[in-house]
């Protein structure tokens, strides 16, 4: 009698294949999940990249000076107060306070040393409207005064945007931790900005 041909799969060639197709699921799901997270950082750094655009544009139209300052929860801008000339938060509207969400972080570079990011500036009080208000001379006495002097501390900008179109020099980075890739706005003083996607082995 001829011999019987095989008519079917083993048990180890089935177990192998399954493997197989687990390594590849996974590869594909970690190429997705790779692909996600880079086009998240790419839509965070263009959104930085325009709201800088047009906050230059709005301080030369309305010969107004604004700050951008780097915290610890994201960005935000300032801008002088009118009445007292110190750097007071932008509350609402388009320039308002920004997060930049863990996984993701942003590192300043200023003169190519690293900034440390400050704390959110103070929400406006009534209390300060308030003082705003008093005489000229308590306002001008209390310009010396510790409190005053921390309230100026706390709203500093980090980069000017100013009413000319110059801007601070920097560099700032969004980045993800032991992520290589990331996502790189640079300005230079004359006010041009330039964003770009960067490989490097830097780590947080």
């Amino acid at each position: 009698m001829p011999p019987r041909s095989g008519a079917g799969f083993t048990l180890l060639e089935i177990m192998v294949v399954m493997v197989i197709i687990g390594v590849l699921a996974t590869l594909v799901s970690l190429s997705v999940s790779g692909r996600a997270v880079d086009d998240r950082m790419e839509a965070e750094s263009r959104r930085l990249e325009q709201l800088l655009r047009l906050a230059s544009d709005e301080a030369q139209a309305k010969g107004v000076e604004l700050g951008l300052r780097h915290t610890v929860k994201g960005f935000e801008f300032v801008t002088p107060d009118t009445r007292s000339g110190r750097w007071r938060l932008i509350e609402d509207g388009m320039f308002r306070p920004r997060e930049v969400l863990p996984p993701f972080y942003l590192e300043l570079r200023i003169d190519g040393r690293v900034v440390a990011p400050v704390p959110p500036a103070p929400r406006e009080s009534k209390d300060d409207d308030d003082a705003a208000d008093e005489p000229e001379r308590r306002s001008t006495a209390r310009q010396d005064d510790e409190e005053e002097r921390k309230k100026a501390e706390a709203t500093q900008p980090q980069i000017l945007i100013l009413s000319t179109g110059e801007i601070t020099a920097f560099t700032l980075d969004l980045k993800l931790k032991e992520l290589p890739t990331f996502y790189r706005l640079e300005g230079n003083a004359l006010g041009e900005l330039r964003s770009q996607r960067t490989i490097g082995q830097e780590r947080r």
